[in-house]
């Protein structure tokens, strides 16, 4: 895994104007921009002015507005992760950039894993003013745990500019969010809106630039940290290194897709909360018949996910 990657982190679009239900024509325009719908579930409540949606897959969608409103999509990060386990978000925007849509918003993030930035720096430059922005103001928020014998930090971000304007634009320690605490691991997303997040996708389609580089002049262009000097102008001053490092590099990066990661620990440790005491009801129920247990499970194989069988056939467990 390489120590820099760029991801399509949140995917929003509008599209079928005054859509009341979803009909045959529009389920099947979902079907083949890679939806899946019969894992999502039918939701009567409505959310952000629409009455109806459904959700699955970490993805909504929304529809039944007030007259005016197109049906509105959100894949969030893990939604976008979910999608990317059979297809790609990059073919994903290609798609839908030939259809009647809008984008309403795109994030990009960087992941950097080679201790090449570290988030204490950033706060000193900071806090020394060493920085050049458009952005009028930032905000730097901790999260802390409260313990018997003190206090555990689990996350940390700086915040530039509005959650309403076209460019945002978050730093964070992801090393901390996931209790990786012994890792480098820092993340940079920019989120393009509206008309940003159009211009996005158009890039993504017709290439007329590599993806990093966009993201590396969008960050350049809005936030650059810098060395101090003599110069009264403090545009003029120089880029600071490890910022001249993190442009370069993401300039050259290309989207790297992730399907939704798979933790067999996690999943085991789900499995002894969630299921493990189901089955043993049902074990005890049927009399200790372990064959029954058995069929069961192996009756449940072909209803495995395929990011699932996608380990086990790495690992040679299965065959393709």
């Amino acid at each position: 895994m390489s120590n820099k990657e760029l991801l399509v982190d949140w995917l929003e679009f509008t599209c079928f104007q005054d859509c009341e239900e979803l009909g045959s024509e529009e389920r099947k325009k979902l079907e083949e921009w890679g939806f899946n719908l019969e894992k999502f579930e039918y939701l009567e409540s409505g959310l952000m002015g629409y009455k109806k949606r459904m959700w699955g897959e970490y993805t909504q969608i929304l529809f039944a507005g007030n007259t005016g409103m197109k049906t509105h999509i959100i894949l969030s990060a893990k939604g976008v992760r979910a999608y990317e386990v059979n297809n790609k978000a990059e073919n994903l925007i290609n798609m839908l950039t030939h259809e009647d849509l809008s984008f309403t918003r795109i994030d990009l993030a960087l992941d950097i894993k080679d201790n090449s930035i570290e988030f204490n720096q950033l706060l000193e430059y900071l806090n020394n003013n060493h920085v050049v922005t458009r952005f009028k103001k930032y905000k730097y928020v901790v999260e802390k745990q409260i313990e018997e014998d003190g206090q555990q930090t689990l996350g940390e971000t700086i915040y530039f500019g509005s959650r309403s304007s076209n460019i945002f634009i978050r730093i964070y320690d992801k090393a901390k969010q996931m209790k990786q605490n012994e890792d480098s691991w820092i993340r940079i997303e920019i989120v393009y809106k509206d008309k940003h997040a159009n211009a996005l996708a158009l890039y993504i389609t017709q290439g007329k630039k590599n993806l990093g580089e966009l993201f590396s002049s969008t960050l350049n262009n809005y936030i650059r940290f810098v060395e101090k000097s003599n110069d009264s102008n403090k545009r003029r001053w120089k880029t600071a290194d490890f910022w001249e490092k993190i442009l370069e590099d993401s300039s050259r990066l290309r989207l790297s897709f992730k399907g939704a990661e798979v933790d067999p620990k996690k999943t085991a440790d789900w499995f002894k909360t969630k299921v493990a005491p189901s089955l043993a009801f049902l074990n005890l129920y049927w009399g200790g018949d372990m064959q029954i247990v058995e069929s069961v499970i192996t009756g449940a194989e072909e209803k495995m996910p395929e990011k699932y069988k996608k380990i086990l056939r790495e690992m040679g467990l299965i065959e393709e």
